[in-house]
């Protein structure tokens, strides 16, 4: 498990952006646990993440 801005998964276009054409609009969770770097730091990087992440689904799915 590693911060959304880590790692080589492709989470917006692996993840994110199938869930959302299978028509899921539910909650998504941040799992955290066993995360070694600070939680104010690792959190507040996969939150800028994610905000990139969701936007960018949101604009691929307009551009259907």
């Amino acid at each position: 498990i590693q911060p959304l801005d880590r790692g080589d998964f492709d989470v917006g276009t692996g993840y994110l952006l199938p869930l959302r054409r299978a028509g899921y609009e539910g909650p998504v969770l941040l799992h955290t646990f066993g995360i070694g770097d600070p939680p104010e730091d690792h959190f507040r990087r996969s939150m800028r993440k994610w905000r990139e992440l969701s936007r960018s689904v949101a604009d691929a799915l307009r551009a259907r």
